[in-house]
Formats: structure tokens, sequence, C-alpha cells
């Protein structure tokens, strides 16, 4: 991470808080195993996982996929997650920095869902930890995501081969100008 990155310290900072290991079920302390033994497939969907589980269950997933070399493909549905309150702004830090940090970790796809409006700081870590990744190759995202750091993920990722956009509408708000904009950039 940059020193004159002001996200750099706070996402590092996440990640050094441990985990109440009392908060954390067996399920999700199995889940975290089989993590980091690999004994997962290359496809991961942590909403499926997560649901009703406590904001340390989400850090402990994120931070056992750190360790893991199998998953190849995250799908992240974002509404599900803060539908269930459980994905807080220190569970978005250490997501951003397993994001950032893996080596393997080929395809991401982020489905924000009508709540979108309520998450703009998440996608911009997200987008922030994208833009530094080394091993991202496929990017699917749904058309909420048009931002500032949308637009310089765009311009400095290297490793970004396909970007593939889908359409969603939220209610009567259709994808507006600067949305398309900044997608077509």
């Amino acid at each position: 991470m940059s020193d004159t990155d002001p996200d750099a310290d706070s996402i590092s900072d996440a990640s050094t808080g441990h985990s109440d290991e009392a908060l954390i079920s067996p399920a999700i302390r199995q889940l975290c195993n089989q993590l980091r033994a690999n004994d997962y497939s290359s496809r991961f969907i942590p909403s499926h996982f997560l649901r009703g589980c406590t904001e340390a269950e989400c850090i402990a997933v994120f931070q056992a996929l750190k360790e893991n070399t199998s998953v190849k493909h995250i799908a992240f549905e974002f509404s599900m997650l803060f539908e269930l309150n459980n994905y807080t702004e220190r569970s978005a830090l250490v997501t951003a920095e397993y994001v950032e940090s893996s080596k393997t970790l080929q395809a991401l796809h982020l489905r924000y869902g009508a709540n979108y409006q309520e998450l703009p700081e998440v996608m911009s870590l997200l987008y922030q930890a994208l833009s530094r990744n080394t091993s991202v190759t496929e990017l699917s995202i749904d058309t909420g995501c048009a931002s500032v750091a949308f637009q310089e993920l765009l311009t400095s990722t290297q490793t970004l081969q396909t970007i593939s956009v889908v359409h969603y509408y939220f209610g009567d708000q259709e994808v507006n100008e600067l949305q398309t904009a900044a997608i077509t950039l």
C-alpha cells in the first residue's frame, strides 16, 4: 500500500483488530477452516454463508480468504449483506484488504441491488483495492457503480481485461447520464 494513500492505514488497521472468537459460530468456524485448507470450490458467494452472521463472523471469513488459494471468483451481493445488518464499515475494510492482497482471485462480480445509495464508501474502498490488485482480470458490475473511485479504477488498473456491466434499475430511477459516462470512459 502507498504511504500517501489515506485509506491504506484504515484498511490495515481493520485487519489488525482481532475478532472475538466467542462470537464465531461453529458453522462459520468450519467454513473458515475449509477456506484456509483450500477445501472449497473456485467460486465463492459470501452472502450465502453470512446470512444472520455477526460482524466478527464476516471479518473471520474474509481473513480466512486471505489464506485461500483455491477461490478464483467471488460474487458479492451487497444488498443481501446490508439488509442483514452484519456487513459493517470494519467488515468492508477487511473485505477491501482481501481484494487488494489476493494473488489468486481472478473474477469479481459486484451486485449492489437497491441499497447502492447507502454504500458509496464501501464501493469506493473496493474500487481502490481492486485498482491495486494484480490478479483480477474480470469484473462484472451492475450500473449502480458510477463514482469517482470507479473512474479511477478504469484508468489505473493494469490487469483487468474484461468488464461487463449488467443493467439494473432502482425503482423509478434509471441509469442517469453521469453513471453512463463513468461506465463508458
